[in-house]
């Protein structure tokens, strides 16, 4: 059956033939909570800081494009400095 997991059980059968597993003998440790929270705030330190500089280099490859695109219509740095040069 697809998707079984949404499904709950409403009753659980417990009869004398049920066979209830025995303890393990080194039981599982508690989660250390304290440093849990502590790598999970480096982790959240190392995406701001990945962000960032994803929106720097966002930012500078729309300068980028702006330039290309001003250079392409005559309105660049160039065209401005020849445009000068000529007028003069």
């Amino acid at each position: 059956m697809a998707a079984e997991w949404r499904y709950f059980k409403q009753d659980i059968n417990i009869t004398e033939e049920t066979i209830i597993p025995m303890m393990p003998a080194n039981p599982k440790r508690e989660p250390d909570d304290a440093a849990y929270r502590q790598k999970q705030l480096e982790y959240e330190e190392k995406i701001d800081a990945l962000y960032k500089e994803l929106n720097d280099f966002t930012i500078e490859y729309k300068n980028k494009q702006r330039e290309m695109r001003d250079e392409e219509q005559g309105k660049g740095a160039g065209w401005r400095e020849l445009k000068d040069h000529f007028a003069e």
